[in-house]
């Protein structure tokens, strides 16, 4: 939200459909990242530049991708890009919009085959067919994803969790969920159907999980909820790749960022 510190003249807080409170320009810009967040919003200091954690498991990578090249047309996404993840590692994927992101990170999840070169798994050739059982990808649009009638099964589908799982309702309760646990999905706001997505991709425990744009429609506060159950997943030795432009995310879920040219 920085950028809007010389822009708005004033800034109205909502909350449950209610107006809670109201700043002016003057009072905006005073405004301490601890007071924004502690109204689950974002900060409105500049973003640092990131640095690297160093965190990660082991020195040997669970996923590789070498030398891989793929052609749209006349146009080349890639050629001979290779990359290394590893596991208990979050790493942030960046570039302009266009650049084959996305793209990228499909060929990974086997829901896209490449051309040339090879994706290791483990260290072993992986096809894409097989790509898909160790890795889950959650689209930018929740819609795609939505398969169930009711907010609990939707996200302990194929999960081996049941629904009265205390992870389940923990987790239903943290991410602002648990209201609309008998409520079809597709009824929820865009923020809301992107956490039932995010839940059951948590929940699926996959040991490489791949988000594309997760915080779109999220708020401070869920922003920091989302980063922190991704943090946990990684200490759980989940490999995961964060397609994002979003740098306050990245600045405190981060451990690397990959930016593609």
């Amino acid at each position: 939200m920085g950028y809007l510190k010389d822009v708005a003249d004033r800034m109205i807080v909502m909350r449950s459909g209610m107006i809670e409170k109201e700043f002016r320009h003057e009072e905006f810009y005073k405004l301490s990242d601890m007071k924004m967040i502690g109204m689950g919003l974002r900060v409105l200091s500049e973003i640092p530049e990131f640095e690297p954690t160093g965190r990660k498991k082991g020195d040997t990578p669970i996923l590789r991708v070498e030398k891989i090249c793929l052609k749209r047309g006349k146009r080349t996404l890639f050629d001979d890009m290779s990359a290394e993840f590893y596991r208990g590692q979050i790493t942030a994927i960046t570039g302009v919009n266009g650049v084959g992101k996305t793209t990228f990170c499909k060929i990974i999840s086997g829901e896209i085959k490449q051309q040339k070169g090879s994706v290791f798994i483990y260290g072993e050739n992986t096809p894409a067919k097989k790509r898909i059982h160790d890795c889950f990808f959650v689209g930018q649009d929740a819609d795609y994803q939505i398969f169930t009638p009711t907010v609990l099964q939707e996200v302990t589908l194929n999960t081996g969790f049941s629904a009265d799982d205390e992870e389940v309702i923990r987790m239903l309760k943290e991410f602002d969920l648990w209201q609309f646990r008998n409520r079809h999905p597709a009824s929820l706001s865009g923020g809301q159907k992107q956490r039932v997505i995010l839940a059951a991709a948590l929940l699926r425990n996959r040991p490489i999980l791949i988000l594309d744009e997760p915080t779109s429609g999220l708020d401070g506060r869920h922003m920091r909820i989302i980063a922190e159950y991704l943090r946990r997943a990684a200490e759980k030795d989940t490999c995961i790749l964060v397609i994002t432009h979003d740098r306050e995310f990245i600045n405190i879920a981060a451990d690397e960022v990959l930016e593609i040219h």
